[in-house]
Order: C-alpha cells, then structure tokens, then sequence
C-alpha cells in the first residue's frame, strides 16, 4: 500500500508539471501567435496527434499484456514489433506529406506545418518503446521523467527563442517542435537498445535460469495482435479532437483557436485519470485479470468511485473559474474559450469514469468489444461534427462532444458490468 501511495504521488508530481509546462507553452504561443497563426498550428498539430497513434499502433499495451500473460518469454515479440513499429511510422508519415501535399497544396500554410511536424511521429513512437520499458519494471520516476520531457524541452525551446528576441509564427513553432521531437529519439536510443536486448527487469516475473525456446514471431503475427490496440488510440483521439478539423473547415482558424484553447485545457485535466491508469493501473490490471480476479473487480468499482469524485470536483472548479481564468492565461482574444470551456465542463467527469471503466476493458478477451464501442462512437462523433458545426457552429461542436463522452461512458459502464456478471455470477 505504501509503495502504491509512493507510486501515485510520484505520477501526480510529474502530470502537474507537465501539463502546467503543457498551459504554459500553448499560452506563450497563443499570446505570441494570436488567434489566426494559433489556429493554423492547431490544426495541424490535432491532425498529427490524430494520427499518432498508428505509429507505435498499440505497441505499448500490447507488450503489457503479452508480458502479463507469458512473462520473460515475451521477449520473443520484442523485435518484430520493432520491424512493425519502424514500418508503420514510416507509412504514417508518408501519408501525412501525401495529406499535405495533395489534399491541402502548397500554397497553405497549414500544409507546411503538417510536412514538418510529421517529423516528430518518430519522437511518438521512440517515446511509447522507451516508457513500456519503465512501466514494465514499475519504475515511476524514470517512466514519468520520460513522459514529461517532451513539454520541459519544448517550453524550453519556445522561451529561449522568445528570449533571443525572435518572432514566432506557425511554421516556426512547428520547426521547433519538429527538433525537440529530433532531440528525443537520440536520447531515446539507449533505452530502447536495453529493451531490445533484455536488460532490464518485469516486475512480478522472475527471470527464467533455463529459457525455454519458443516461436519466434513474424511482423504479421505482430499486426494481428496489436491492431486493436492501435485502432483503439486512434478512435479516442478520433473523438477527442476531430471536432477542431472541423471547425477549421466550416468556421476559419480564428474558431480552431478558440475551440483549441479549451480542448487544450481539457487534455491537460483529463492527464490526470489517464496517466493513472496507463502509467501505474494497467500493468496492475494486466496481471490481476489473469492471476487474482477478486483485486481485479475491486480495482474496477474503486476506480469508478474515485473517478467520479475526482471528476465531479474538477467540473465544478472549471465552470466557475473558466471567465476568469482563460482571459488571463491566454489573452483577452481568447476570451470566447472560456464561454466554451464552461459548456464543456459536463464532459470531464464523464470522462474520467470512462478511463477507469475502460481499462478493464482493456484486459483479457474484452479488447475487442472495447474497440468496436470506441469504432461506433469515433463514428458517431465525425457524424455528430459534420451535421451539427456545419449548422449551429460553435454550439454543434459542444454538444457532439457532450453526446459523445455520455454514449462513450454509457457504453463502457455497461460492457465492462455484464463481463463480471458473467464471468463471477453472484
């Protein structure tokens, strides 16, 4: 229990730091930029987290649970996930400049910040390999140095250009988070070079004296086994931040701004239920489903608990404060966010049941229905965006995202309740 508490103190220190680094960088550009260049940036900078996850595809919660279920001798999937991952980042960038080449031209500034923030996909995927690694041996420190280095580095770099007295537009930004993502993949290599090679611990596996040979696995047998896990990161990011594409088509960047702050807000709370669950929870999870189902179903209807609360307290302070913190943060330009932010507000608590109600689903056998309810809502949020921004701007893309978290929430509570009332009938 200490060890927990120790654990979760840790990973609350360095998820205050990063997203306030996080508040900070995007207020600096947000001030520096003004609405027009900021919602340039955001837009482009959404389409490459968007598509982020078919870098690594899944690669980190695949080791978890293959690690959970075979212990040291999942190692065996170590290096063609490598191969897979290495392909699938350079497909995806290709097809972001294929994107930005042809779909938006030349001529738009947007598609040079596409081209050059593609660069940093690399930087997405030596992350996802180097932070499996520390939460494989339940390391909190290094894990959450690693999670946060990429806000330290990039705030970093933004004040000391505005320092030297430089100007900032969007395409300058991007250059500079473009080197920051450059930056990180060399310091990532050593990590992943000890991963590859095995040194380094699995908590809760003891390192077999006489390692039994198994089949090695090919890079298609890696595909089947990480494509849901890699669908599902791309459906949340689907449904978390599709709505700011749209707005930049239907409304103009002024909107995409706007729009951006608040959702920038909001990532930086939902930081918090995620890194729990992703960064302490799941390795956890991974093990409970397989060796102890009694800790397994306490984790479940704990977290719902404490989830709720969390979010409750968190919704409030964001109504209330929102009018008054946004115009100081980020400018009275923005001041339309804050309208925005209140609106969304229902949203976090929702949210936050969803991360623990969906990381059970994440274990064992329930991946799959956990992709396909994260399939039909990733669709019903582009359906919802397209019909309601088009006709109610601003207000439509509010309550698309409303009605997506609520049918998201809805539909994780209810799968994950009947697969224990089936598997452990009262």
């Amino acid at each position: 229990m200490k060890r927990s508490i120790q654990h979760v103190s840790v990973i609350g220190l360095f998820t205050i730091v990063g997203a306030g680094l996080t508040f900070l960088t995007q207020i600096l550009a947000a001030r520096v930029l003004g609405p027009r260049e900021y919602g340039i940036f955001m837009a482009a900078f959404t389409t490459i987290n968007i598509v982020s996850p078919l870098t690594a595809f899944g690669l980190q919660a695949f080791w978890l649970k293959v690690f959970g279920r075979e212990g040291w001798h999942a190692m065996r999937w170590i290096r063609p996930t490598f191969m897979f991952c290495a392909l699938s980042t350079v497909i995806t960038i290709a097809g972001v400049a294929a994107w930005a080449l042809v779909g938006l031209g030349v001529e738009d500034p947007t598609a040079w910040c596409l081209l050059i923030l593609s660069t940093s996909l690399l930087a997405v995927a030596s992350i996802e390999v180097v932070t499996t690694r520390f939460l494989l041996e339940e390391k909190p420190v290094p894990l959450m140095v690693w999670q946060t280095l990429p806000q330290v580095v990039r705030f970093l770099v933004v004040v000391g250009v505005l320092l030297a007295g430089q100007g900032l537009d969007a395409v300058t930004l991007a250059w500079l988070y473009a080197l920051v993502g450059g930056l990180l993949v060399l310091a990532g290599i050593p990590n992943m070079v000890a991963l590859a090679t095995g040194r380094m611990g699995v908590v809760g596996h003891e390192r077999p004296t006489d390692p039994v040979v198994l089949k090695q696995p090919g890079i298609l047998a890696v595909a089947s086994e990480t494509w849901a896990f890699g669908l599902g990161n791309l459906f949340f990011l689907v449904y978390f931040q599709s709505s700011i594409l749209f707005i930049s088509h239907h409304l103009g960047p002024e909107a995409t701004a706007t729009f951006g702050v608040a959702v920038t807000i909001l990532a930086a709370l939902y930081l918090l239920p995620t890194t729990i669950y992703q960064k302490l929870m799941m390795p956890r999870l991974h093990r409970w489903a397989f060796q102890d189902r009694a800790a397994f179903r306490a984790a479940y209807r704990a977290g719902n608990k404490y989830m709720l609360l969390l979010g409750l307290a968190a919704a409030a302070c964001t109504a209330l404060l929102a009018q008054y913190l946004v115009p100081l943060l980020f400018g009275k330009e923005y001041a339309k966010a804050a309208w925005v932010l209140m609106w969304l507000a229902p949203c976090i608590p929702m949210r936050f049941v969803a991360t623990s109600a969906g990381a059970i689903l994440s274990t064992g056998n329930l991946m799959r229905v956990k992709i396909r309810i994260m399939g039909l809502v990733a669709v019903c949020n582009l359906v919802l965006n397209h019909l309601l921004i088009s006709r109610f701007g601003m207000q439509g893309a509010i309550q698309a995202a409303i009605a997506t978290e609520a049918l998201l929430v809805g539909l994780y509570c209810y799968t994950a309740h009947r697969s224990f009332s089936k598997s452990e009938p009262a």
